[in-house]
């Protein structure tokens, strides 16, 4: 009896070092297995993905290769920085202004706003640097605004790019230059400085040919020119492209354009781009009352055959106008735009208008002294831009500072202030 009890406790104590040793040996395998080599873990969740991982595979492989998923996003996911100087047409921002720049992220694999990132921006070198970037593809958007109500409007700054970290090496991110480009100003036969445009139709209409006008920008060496037709909202086919009606690169900072004219449920979109030899450094915006669009919607006006001499004169400015000069603040030069009406089409009330008038154009400093005539000459109707230097009329260059310009043209007269910047 005695020696069966011994056998029974014999064999018990024999199944529980078996057990024992077991569980230890199951330990071992678990410490060993989370502290492989990412080539190692690689080669699980490689096998998991080609579907290698079938349901033979003991629990524990399996839990290994969920893991490693986990881990390697957190790794890759907001560990990256992305660093460099922002700049315009060659020029650090530094230089052009000290007003800081807004920043705007996007995951592009999901569209949303990615809010991780952190950014830093040096005024005084214009270097930037993001952190916290995702190993993947993101949009960053850049703003200056540094006239205007909206950072929309003509001589603000922006840019849109977007970039995938992961193809970038560590030093490629460490020096990744940005260039920003300028909102142009389109000055005829509209003029884009203005927040009153709305996004919807109707369209406003011009007879054919327009002549289309904007600012110079001084580093551009090209403008290129594109007007699309399109259907209109209403169309039985919807909204959407037709044709390219239009393309052109010029040099200088006007075009007439003959067109076509717009057959029902159709418009024409205009879209103008500038060009320092293949770089881009300025483009069109619209600013509407409820958003932006990077082109500008209008119809050419259907009906009777119009002369050209009544097409002349219906693109010839209504009343007398001097408008805000662009760039401001400015350095070295700004551009002062005014116009002198055509004949009986004048609404301002101000006397007779159509004629040749005596037109000055004069800058005066803070204190109402004369600086410089810019203009003193009898002038036709039309449109008219004059370029100051920043020199007084010995031809040097004056101080920084606010300064007057002065119109007289006829009967009428009006004056506006701005700044130069040096």
């Amino acid at each position: 009896m005695l020696r069966r009890i011994l056998w029974i406790a014999g064999i018990v104590l024999l199944l529980l070092v078996q057990t024992f040793l077991y569980a230890q040996e199951k330990k071992s395998e678990s410490s060993s297995a989370s502290t492989r080599d990412g080539t190692e873990l690689g080669r699980y969740e490689t096998e998991m993905t080609k579907g290698e991982i079938n349901s033979s595979t003991d629990r524990h492989a399996m839990k290994i290769a969920t893991f490693t998923v986990v881990r390697k996003g957190n790794s890759s996911e907001s560990q990256l920085t992305l660093e460099g100087q922002l700049h315009f047409a060659g020029t650090p921002m530094s230089t052009l202004t000290s007003v800081q720049p807004s920043f705007w992220f996007r995951d592009e694999v999901t569209g949303m706003e990615y809010p991780d990132a952190t950014t830093t921006y040096n005024s005084a070198n214009g270097n930037y640097t993001f952190s916290n970037l995702p190993s993947k593809e993101i949009g960053i958007s850049i703003s200056f605004h540094t006239t205007g109500s909206e950072d929309s409007l003509p001589g603000n700054y922006r840019t849109w790019i977007i970039v995938d970290l992961s193809l970038l090496s560590e030093s490629e991110r460490r020096n990744y230059d940005i260039r920003l480009q300028q909102i142009m100003h389109v000055t005829q036969p509209w003029d884009n400085n203005s927040t009153e445009f709305s996004m919807g139709e109707p369209y406003p209409a011009y007879l054919s040919p327009v002549t289309f006008s904007w600012d110079s920008i001084p580093s551009a060496t090209r403008y290129q020119i594109s007007i699309y037709k399109y259907r209109d909202s209403d169309h039985p086919s919807g909204y959407g492209l037709i044709e390219l009606a239009l393309g052109a690169d010029v040099s200088s900072s006007s075009y007439s354009a003959s067109l076509e004219e717009s057959s029902d449920n159709e418009h024409y979109e205009f879209s103008l781009y500038a060009y320092k030899d293949f770089e881009l450094v300025g483009y069109y915006m619209t600013t509407y009352t409820a958003g932006v669009g990077w082109d500008f919607r209008f119809k050419i006006t259907k009906g009777v055959k119009v002369e050209e001499e009544d097409v002349a004169a219906s693109l010839m400015p209504s009343s007398y106008s001097l408008s805000q000069n662009y760039p401001n603040p400015f350095n070295p030069k700004t551009d002062i735009r005014y116009q002198i009406p055509a004949p009986s089409r004048s609404r301002d009330g101000i006397g007779e208008s159509g004629s040749p008038v005596h037109t000055t154009l004069k800058i005066y400093n803070i204190l109402g002294q004369e600086v410089r005539t810019l203009v003193d000459e009898v002038q036709q109707p039309g449109y008219y831009t004059v370029t100051w230097d920043g020199r007084n009329s010995a031809g040097s260059q004056v101080v920084s500072g606010v300064y007057l310009y002065r119109i007289e043209s006829g009967p009428y007269s009006d004056t506006r202030r701005m700044v130069l910047l040096r």
